[in-house]
This record gives structure tokens, sequence and C-alpha cells, in this order.
């Protein structure tokens, strides 16, 4: 969720789905959706900016091994 520069109310429709492959924790289910999200994410006027290209960048979260 942007916090600092909110969508433009215009693009609510489009934000919410582009969200939708979020899962129940607020994450994205693959590294294809989260890429297809930072695309859209960077290419919108209201988004931030990075200072340094590939400042923004996914990382993946896994449970340890048990």
């Amino acid at each position: 969720m942007p916090r600092w520069h909110p969508p433009d109310p215009k693009d609510f429709q489009e934000v919410a789905g582009q969200l939708r492959s979020l899962n129940q924790h607020v994450l994205f289910d693959s590294q294809e959706h989260a890429t297809q999200f930072l695309q859209y994410y960077k290419s919108r006027p209201w988004a931030e900016s990075e200072d340094e290209p590939g400042e923004f960048c996914i990382i993946r979260l896994s449970l340890p091994a048990r």
C-alpha cells in the first residue's frame, strides 16, 4: 500500500485489480505477481521513485525447514 503518495482516486479500481493476487498475509504468492505489480507501480505518476536504479527490489520470504 503506498504510504507517502496515495494513488490518484481515478486509479483505485486499477490498483485494486493489481492487488487481487495478494494472499491472506498481504504477500504475493509468486515472484511473477510481485514483478508485475512492481512494474505497474513504478509506471504510475503517484509512485515513489528510486534514488538508484534497482533500489526497489523483490524479496522472497519462506518458512524455515522443519
